[in-house]
């Protein structure tokens, strides 16, 4: 309960019914007083009852805090009062035995609790109290008993404990239960010791099991087994000179894949449609014969440097710009055939410049938009690069064109690969699952109407077994 007192007996409570005494000038009331002199310490008091009555239903602890108005001078108090069994309560679920006790008293020996009211009103038992909380801490022989006690913070009371010794008793009985406890693990401590031993016998044999079960799983170390018999030091000699087979087969399976996997990627680098270079020099021609000798020299120049990039010293892999500046040849190249059918946009962060990808990845995948998705087009179409990081690190390379687009939904034929791209595509694909491994490669996601795009996804810094 929250209580304001004014100096003249004003009140204003959040309690229904107030029993307090209280006059006109209540500097007059000595529990005022009281209260007032002791500032914030929580105090047991009667204040809020005429007679001090031994019901403890009826007690309460109040705290107390003087209101000065802004020159310092006394205006009330603010009471905090809550209920003496809420102590009760509390101290109730200590744990001090069947015999033992808790009480709080006040550095000038004032009781403030026992669950005992009798000790409020008998001085020989606030004596004892008194007697039991100036005592040495810790086990007192007289009384057969363990004395504790905390000084309780922001007050002066403090709570003393007092344990009987069949709570010693229970602990006693712990530490029993644990010595048991550690005597029957050094029993079966010392039983696994002599299995332990009476296993080597069996342990050879078992290391040998390990070691191949290590091999099949493709790892497996040269077996040593010291101190072991004629029969498995024989076994062990058999199966590290089958372990030395096993590796040097397997080294040379693995250089005839090597030696596989970039016979197929130079095949494929081989088949990137030649037609390409067939419709140049055809548009070359036809511009020589109409004496554009400025579009002559600058597609000449052109498809010089696109077939430049395109060899690149025989590397398999070139920085990712070189990669965009190849397509950017074959894309100026494509502009002087259909003119302003044909826009493009390049985005290419500048931290990607330098990461090597494999050569020639991004040109089969512009013709197929061109020939497939914007050629058809009865106006203007556009082509979109974009280069970046995903969120876990990958390089992600976008290549998108609003052309005629395709129903991904149909049924896949040989017809409809062609009609698509798909060599191209394929080879592409193909090329990066080979160097890369099957999770990387292509992801093309179409609409009808509205056009293409395929994605090209490759782990960042990473060459690959090309």
């Amino acid at each position: 309960t929250g209580i304001l007192v004014s100096q003249s007996g004003d009140i204003l409570s959040n309690e229904a019914a107030l029993d307090m005494r209280m006059s006109s000038d209540m500097m007059k009331e000595a529990w005022y007083i009281d209260v007032m002199e002791k500032g914030s310490m929580p105090v047991l008091t009667s204040l809020r009852r005429q007679d001090f009555t031994m019901d403890k239903s009826q007690w309460v602890i109040s705290i107390g805090q003087e209101i000065t108005d802004t020159q310092g001078n006394h205006v009330g108090l603010f009471i905090l009062d809550f209920s003496y069994e809420v102590i009760e309560r509390f101290l109730d679920d200590l744990n001090l035995g069947a015999e033992g006790f808790a009480f709080i008293m006040t550095d000038t020996d004032a009781l403030v609790f026992h669950e005992d009211s009798a000790y409020f009103e008998s001085t020989e038992k606030l004596a004892e109290l008194t007697a039991i909380r100036r005592m040495p801490l810790g086990y007192d022989e007289g009384m057969r008993k363990l004395v504790h006690q905390i000084a309780i913070e922001g007050t002066n009371w403090s709570l003393v404990g007092v344990s009987s010794l069949d709570h010693l008793s229970a602990a006693r009985r712990q530490l029993f239960e644990v010595i048991v406890m550690v005597a029957i693990l050094l029993i079966l401590t010392a039983v696994g010791s002599g299995v332990l031993i009476a296993s080597r016998i069996s342990k050879p044999i078992r290391s040998l099991e390990e070691a191949m079960n290590r091999l099949s799983s493709g790892f497996a170390e040269a077996v040593e087994i010291p101190n072991s018999c004629y029969e498995v030091d024989n076994l062990r000699m058999r199966f590290n000179e089958m372990r030395v087979e096993i590796e040097t087969l397997l080294a040379g399976i693995k250089e005839k894949e090597h030696i596989l996997r970039e016979s197929e990627i130079r095949a494929l680098y081989s088949q990137i449609n030649p037609h390409f270079l067939y419709n140049t020099l055809d548009t070359i021609i036809w511009m020589a014969e109409f004496k554009d000798t400025e579009k002559v020299v600058a597609i000449t120049k052109a498809l010089a440097q696109f077939f430049r990039i395109s060899l690149s010293q025989g590397d398999a892999f070139i920085p990712l710009s070189k990669e965009i500046e190849h397509v950017q040849q074959y894309l100026f190249i494509q502009e002087q055939r259909y003119g302003e059918q044909l826009n493009y946009e390049i985005d290419l962060d500048p931290a990607l410049e330098q990461a090597n990808v494999p050569k020639i990845i991004l040109q089969p995948i512009v013709e197929n938009a061109i020939y497939h998705g914007i050629k058809p087009l009865d106006r203007p179409g556009h082509l979109w690069i974009k280069a970046s990081l995903d969120h876990v690190g990958q390089l992600v390379i976008a290549i998108r064109d609003d052309g005629i687009g395709f129903d991904q939904n149909l049924e896949k034929s040989s017809s409809s690969t062609t009609k698509l791209g798909g060599v191209g595509l394929e080879n592409v694909n193909r090329r990066i699952a080979l160097i890369y491994g099957a999770p990387y490669g292509l992801e093309i996601h179409s609409t009808p109407g509205v056009g293409t795009e395929v994605t090209i996804r490759l782990p960042l810094g990473h060459r690959g077994q090309a």
